[in-house]
C-alpha cells in the first residue's frame, strides 16, 4: 500500500511536470506567434509601399518615353531609332534601358 501510494505520487509529479513542460512551450509558441505576425505585418506595409512607388516609377518611364518619342518627331537633329532601338523603349524595358537610350541621345 506505501509503494502504490509512493508510485502514484511520483506519477502525479510527472505529469505535473509535463503539463509545465507544455505550459512553458505554450507560452513560448505564443511570443513566436505574436513575433512572426508583427514581421508579417512589417513586410506587407514594405510591400504595399514598394507596389505604390513601382507603380509611380512606371508611369513616370511612360511619360519618359512619351517625351523621347515626341522628341523624335518634333525635332530633325534627335535621330530616330532604329525598330531594334525601340526595344529601350518598351514598357518592359529594364532601367538600364532607358539610360542606355538617353546616352544615345544626348
Amino acid at each position: 500500500m506505501i509503494s502504490n501510494r509512493e508510485s502514484a505520487r511520483r506519477s502525479r509529479m510527472r505529469k505535473q511536470k509535463h503539463l509545465d513542460e507544455l505550459w512553458s512551450q505554450v507560452l513560448w509558441l505564443r511570443n513566436e506567434n505574436h513575433q512572426l505576425i508583427e514581421k508579417l505585418n512589417h513586410v506587407s506595409e514594405n510591400h504595399d509601399q514598394v507596389v505604390q512607388e513601382n507603380g509611380k516609377l512606371k508611369e513616370e518611364a511612360l511619360e519618359l518615353r512619351q517625351m523621347i518619342r515626341d522628341m523624335q518627331i518634333h525635332s530633325p537633329l534627335i535621330p530616330s531609332f532604329s525598330p531594334l532601338d525601340d526595344t529601350y523603349l518598351r514598357d518592359d524595358s529594364s532601367n538600364n534601358s532607358i539610360s542606355s537610350s538617353m546616352d544615345l541621345l544626348g
